[in-house]
This record gives C-alpha cells, structure tokens and sequence, in this order.
C-alpha cells in the first residue's frame, strides 16, 4: 500500500535542518488544526503488539541482540509507566482508555505487517518511506511514523527510523551534536522511548523524556555524558527516592540542625502515601535519618491532572459502546499528576513537630514548613531531565 499525503509523522526531532528553498518562505501554522485520529496511540491496552528489527550492522556499534534487548526495555518502560497512574485522582468514575498491557511478539524477519518495524539506518528504508522522510526537506535522527490506521479497531501499524552514525556524519553539520550516540546503550534506549511514546499517543509534552527538546539535548556534546550516567527517570509518577547534594542553603542546614562541614546530601525516601522519612549523608557517606513526614493526606485544592493524550473515536469504530465513555467522542488517556499534601513534620534530632506542605510531581519534590515564624522550603528536588531541558546558558 502506498504511503499517502495523510501519513502521520508523529515526531519531528530536534535534528531537522532546512535542506530546501521551500523552507526560506517562512510560512507555518501554530494551533486550531483538528487532528482527528491523527494523534491517536497505534495500539490499545490488550492487544498484541508485534515488532521486527533492520539494521545496519555497519553504522551501528551495538550488536544485533543488543539492540533487540534495548528494545525490550524500552518497551518494558512504558508498560510499567502506564501500571502506576492516577494515584491520587483515579475513580471508577473515570471514564479512559487504557495502554501497556500489551503482550510483545518479535517477528525474526520483517514481513510488512507488524504493528512495528524498528528500521536502524536509511539503508533500511524502503524508497516510499524514504520519499517521505525526505519530503519536507529534514533528516531526523529519529522519528515514528504510522503508515496504516483501521478505524474500526482503532489499531495502526508503521515503522520507527533511527539514524545510523553514518547518516549522522553525511546528514548532519551540527556543531553541538555528539556524532556517535549509539555506542552508548543509555542514549539509544532513551531515544527508542521517546519514539515508542509517539506510537502510544503521547505528543511532545513536559520538561522530561517526551519533550520535543529531550532528544536534541541528550544528544548534545554538552550534555550526553550525563544522560549516559544517570538512571531513567519516570514520565508518569514521582520518584520514590530522591536526593539533593548542591545548593543545600543555610535554611535547610539550621531547619535540621546539621553542621554543614559534616553532611553533604539530603534524601527523601517515600514509605507510604501517607509517610516519607528524609535522611542526610556524612561525608563518609553514612546516612543518618533527621526527620519524619507523617499523617501526610492530598489536598484536593492542590491536585493537577493532565491527561498524556486523547483518543478520538471514529464513527466506525467498534471497540467501546457510547454509555461506557460518557456517550463523548474524544476520550483523555492516562493521567500525569501533581498534587499537594498536608501533614506534620517531626524533627528526630529536636523531638520538635511542624506543620508541612508537600509539593510532588514526576519532575519535582518540595516540602515547605516553618522557621521562627516564616515558612522555608526544607527539601527541594528538580530532575535532571527537567534542570537540563530549563536551563538557558551560554557555552564558550
């Protein structure tokens, strides 16, 4: 079947330069467009996903198997992502559909019809799909397109496209680009979660992993190495353990009585919904817990749901009934939650109690309280994907 002009290319990334005169006219549209289905995720909760490999062997340094076990994190990530949503605000009330609980075929040779072929390197493309890639003037790094969508099943099918190091070094002139991400197995990983967010609907959103910056900075020679050495991070939920190590200010030295020359880092570590302990480190490094967050209940003036993305229903579709989506037409998915909660703080080293407010999101934790009369921030946490993505710098 031949790809059409109604093709959808879901992700554009950052490393998509200008290759024709059509590009210097400037015109662009911002907003209003109705996307009908074009934005739907290619695979709902409990089908079968399939999926084959092409690669280049030459242009990338990772092996054959390796590739394919990076395949199968990456899709391991989202099924546990979308296992962890709407904590706090989830009802039976609420009327959505659902992703990731797929079981995950390989195919060991390409046919045309998986759901997904992972396509790792431009020679791998066959000229309809290279025709379109190039037809807006742009190399990409990395994209998903869907090429086939059922409107009764609300199931589609298409390729994921990686550019290999040889496409990167012909295709790219970029100056901050780091030209062999590939040899690294995190940058690949992060790269091939991304795209495969894109095939479960998710639009570039946030300050994280499906930011429409997060593959152009991962891939800057500025920052990579960090991305290489730090863990995956989580889209959907707050982390359960974080820790701050810089920028502890005097406020929170003297709100827990430390001395400053013998502790370096502060974590916070969640036991409960209702309890979080925070412990500081010895420059030795042994972990001495300082304080307890108990009795810790939302504040249903401080939740902020936002849905990952919609599912439009067609007129011919065949999957849900009216009466079980609240007879609309355009259904929100999965939720991103932040949210406050209120509760008390006990000091373990004063035996003193504090009223405290705690601020949580996949991308941040802060815990407020007071301090002779005024309130100080006692605990602060910002992401690395999310400090990264923000910062705006000048580099000699």
């Amino acid at each position: 079947m031949k790809l059409s002009k109604l093709l959808i290319l879901f992700s554009v990334l950052f490393l998509s330069f200008s290759l024709s005169a059509a590009d210097e006219s400037g015109w662009i549209s911002s907003g209003g467009e109705s996307f009908y289905d074009a934005k739907n995720p290619w695979i709902l909760h409990s089908k079968d996903i399939s999926y084959c490999l092409e690669m280049d062997q030459v242009g990338f340094p990772l092996n054959r198997a390796e590739v394919l076990a990076i395949i199968e994190e990456s899709f391991h990530y989202w099924q546990t992502e979308f296992s962890k949503t709407g904590e706090i605000s989830n009802s039976p009330f609420r009327k959505s559909y659902k992703l990731g609980k797929n079981r995950i075929t390989f195919k060991e040779r390409c046919s045309g019809f998986e759901d997904i072929e992972f396509k790792l390197g431009k020679g791998q493309l066959d000229q309809e799909e290279l025709s379109f890639l190039e037809e807006n003037g742009h190399s990409y790094l990395g994209v998903a397109v869907r090429k086939q969508y059922d409107r009764k099943s609300l199931r589609g099918n298409g390729f994921i496209f990686i550019s290999s190091h040889k496409d990167i070094k012909e295709n790219f002139s970029s100056p901050d680009l780091y030209p062999t991400p590939w040899k690294h197995h995190q940058l690949l990983m992060l790269t091939l979660i991304h795209e495969l967010g894109h095939v479960f609907g998710i639009p570039h959103m946030g300050n994280s992993i499906m930011a429409e910056a997060f593959l152009d900075v991962m891939t800057s020679k500025y920052f990579y190495r960090a991305f290489i050495s730090y863990g995956v991070e989580s889209f959907l939920a707050p982390p359960k353990e974080t820790k701050r190590c810089t920028l502890i200010d005097t406020d929170m030295y003297n709100f827990f009585n430390l001395d400053f020359r013998k502790y370096n880092c502060l974590y916070i570590k969640k036991l409960s919904d209702s309890q979080y302990d925070i412990y500081a480190s010895l420059n030795q490094g042994k972990q001495e817990k300082v304080a307890s967050l108990v009795s810790l209940s939302p504040d249903v003036y401080g939740l902020e749901s936002k849905p990952i993305g919609y599912l439009r229903l067609t007129k011919d579709q065949e999957l849900f009934r009216s009466d079980t989506t609240n007879f609309r037409h355009l259904i929100a998915g999965p939720l991103i939650e932040r949210y406050k909660l209120t509760g008390k703080l006990i000091n373990h080293k004063t035996f003193s109690s504090y009223p405290v407010t705690m601020s949580v999101s996949p991308e941040s934790i802060s815990v407020i309280s007071t301090l002779k009369d005024r309130f100080v921030t006692v605990y602060s946490y910002d992401s690395l994907y999310s400090n990264i993505l923000s910062e705006t710098f000048f580099v000699e």
